[in-house]
């Protein structure tokens, strides 16, 4: 009786990422149909000379590959890519104030914004209600998140203890490495103008980057990347915020001085001194922010009073 032989065979198969090494073919019946040795030029020309099919077939016939070497490559403009897009062009309209709270969002208006379908903005949308960035009204769309001033004072609140005891852990086990980078980071903001415009508050990118660096870079040193996860998630809710009260803060709180006092009391390795500066400074934030909101609250009220 003859021996019954499995047949394997190998395929060089290039992938949308570049080729893919030589790739053992265990399926019998494919390898009989496809001869024992197929190159890919041959392989694809079987399969219809479609590249595309070539990698499903790929992840069809090896199960056994790990994913990276069997997906398709991600189609440019898809709708999951725009959604994505959206999200994080919309996210940053709202933590920078350019969509102030309260503002309807209108998905027509937003897709001609972020270059996107109406589906890909709704899920964005649904995404960053998720977040607690905006709030859906039934059957009346989305709303950007009102800045309330009970939860912006718990916002405060939370940054001052979470990232005072992050700073606390820094300054016990920072290097000098650490100390160079705080160091630099309060040098390189102190250069920066706050303001594009010296006659009126007009945001600086490059300051509020740099501003943002300087703080991570105090605490980096903590040790804890969950805490460090969690004081930047706090920040970047609190950016909003900020933005509402810059035009009033500016120019007469003196923010640079406040950073430099911070930065010195670090590098003296002062924990105690250096916590109650950074709890002062978010203080200053959260009053020049009730300000603000008290401001655009009373708004309404002189209209509606200067209407009658």
């Amino acid at each position: 009786m003859a021996r019954r032989r499995s047949t394997s065979s190998t395929a060089g198969v290039t992938s949308g990422s570049g080729p893919l090494s030589k790739v053992n073919v265990t399926d019998g019946a494919a390898a009989g149909r496809m001869g024992t040795c197929v190159d890919a030029a041959s392989f694809t020309d079987k399969m219809g000379r479609s590249s595309d099919f070539v990698g499903v077939a790929v992840a069809r016939r090896l199960p056994h590959l790990p994913p990276a070497m069997t997906a398709l490559p991600g189609i440019a403009g898809s709708p999951d890519t725009q959604a994505t897009a959206a999200y994080r062009r919309l996210r940053a309209e709202i933590l920078e104030g350019r969509l102030a709270p309260g503002q309807r969002l209108k998905v027509q208006d937003l897709a001609a914004l972020c270059g996107a379908g109406p589906t890909p903005v709704r899920e964005a949308l649904a995404q960053l209600a998720a977040e607690g960035l905006a709030r859906r009204i039934e059957q009346r769309g989305f709303r950007v998140a009102d800045a309330d001033p009970a939860g912006f004072a718990g916002l405060i609140r939370s940054r001052c203890i979470a990232e005072s005891a992050a700073l606390r852990e820094a300054i016990a086990q920072g290097d000098a490495a650490w100390e160079d980078a705080v160091a630099a980071a309060e040098r390189r903001l102190s250069r920066l103008p706050r303001s594009l415009d010296p006659a009126r508050y007009v945001t600086n990118p490059a300051w509020e980057a740099a501003h943002r660096g300087f703080h991570q870079a105090l605490l980096a040193a903590c040790g804890a990347a969950p805490l460090l996860r969690f004081c930047d998630r706090l920040r970047e809710e609190a950016e909003r915020y900020r933005a509402i009260a810059n035009a009033i803060a500016w120019p007469g709180r003196d923010v640079a001085a406040e950073h430099a006092a911070i930065a010195e009391a670090a590098l003296d390795r002062d924990a105690d001194r250096a916590a109650a500066l950074l709890a002062d400074h978010l203080g200053a934030t959260g009053d020049f922010v009730r300000l603000a909101l008290e401001r655009r609250v009373a708004a309404p009220t002189s209209r509606r009073i200067a209407a009658a």
